[in-house]
């Protein structure tokens, strides 16, 4: 849309866009709500200050579905500031602060930022924990920050047991069967096997749960399966990996379609393990999925640069 179909929205057509955002950033193809946002974005600013609390909540779902889509160094300037905004509107201990926090603390990490990233979740956790109580949703969701960012500085030991934290509080606040409690079971399960190293902690179980809970086409059972064909490629079963990846693409591409970025990532996997294989005919298929993702998430993305740098250093 241009700038004059934007502002000529109706309140109606900007919220049915804003939900609708709202349902793509959780999906498969969280790229696809970036201009949605900044469509609504547009839309409100130009009948609300940049700091009125209904415009840094678009502006945080924006970073969000920056960092989602991949790329996170677009994500931090946008949550950085909304997160500024939102304590001089709101304060710093309401949930609109908070949640502009969390998203910023996980963005940073995924830059590297890691010190500046735990400092502020550890005192979202803390401030929330004494504000709304151990068992508040938001609580808990800090606590999985804190977990997460422990995992991908590589403290994956002290991640399993912050995970393990998390899980238990979850079950004793939403039960067994909930949603939340389930990602955690999730979460823990996948660093538990990324610790150790070893795919018994996916298979068998853990794997026969999820699929009798979810099913076998579903994302949380393919996202599994992603994950034990990149703990047979860490043991250097290649052969084994592949057929993973071949299974988690096919699925993927179903659920997905061709072009969507999380089958262009398992494709990409697996032909990167054709190669270890000794094909280095699958070069030029690499190059196309780094095109590929380049239209369609820009070219700072991380696979479109992982991709990249496998056929140049090849």
């Amino acid at each position: 849309m241009d700038d004059f179909e934007i502002k000529e929205m109706s309140e109606a057509a900007v919220a049915d866009l804003f939900e609708e955002a709202l349902r793509v950033i959780e999906g498969s193809t969280p790229e696809r709500a970036v201009q949605m946002l900044e469509d609504v974005l547009a839309a409100r600013a130009s009948r609300l200050a940049v700091d009125d609390p209904v415009v840094v909540e678009i502006r945080m779902y924006l970073g969000r579905a920056l960092r989602l889509s991949g790329l996170a160094e677009r994500a931090v300037p946008i949550l950085r500031a909304a997160w500024a905004d939102a304590v001089r509107a709101t304060g710093p201990l309401s949930r609109l602060s908070f949640s502009c926090s969390g998203n910023l603390c996980r963005a940073l990490g995924e830059i590297g930022e890691f010190e500046e990233a735990i400092d502020i979740a550890l005192d979202a956790f803390e401030s929330r924990q004494a504000e709304f109580g151990e068992l508040d949703n938001g609580t808990l969701n800090s606590l999985g920050h804190i977990a997460h960012l422990q995992y991908e500085v590589g403290l994956v030991e002290d991640a399993v047991d912050t995970m393990s934290e998390l899980l238990a509080r979850r079950t004793e606040a939403f039960g067994e069967d909930d949603s939340r409690t389930e990602s955690s079971r999730y979460n823990l399960a996948v660093m538990t096997a990324r610790l150790e190293n070893d795919e018994e902690c996916i298979v068998g179980e853990t794997l026969d749960h999820f699929t009798a809970k979810y099913g076998v086409d579903s994302a949380v059972v393919v996202n599994l399966r992603a994950q034990l064909a990149a703990i047979h490629e860490d043991n250097g079963r290649l052969e084994e990996a592949l057929a993973e990846w071949t299974h988690v693409e096919q699925k993927r591409a179903q659920t997905h379609g061709e072009v969507a970025l999380p089958t262009l990532t398992a494709t990409a996997r697996k032909l990167s393990i054709i190669r270890k294989l000794g094909d280095n005919r699958v070069d030029a298929q690499l190059q196309a999925i780094c095109h590929t993702v380049q239209r369609i998430a820009g070219p700072d993305h991380p696979l479109a640069r992982w991709c990249a740098d496998i056929v140049s250093n090849g």
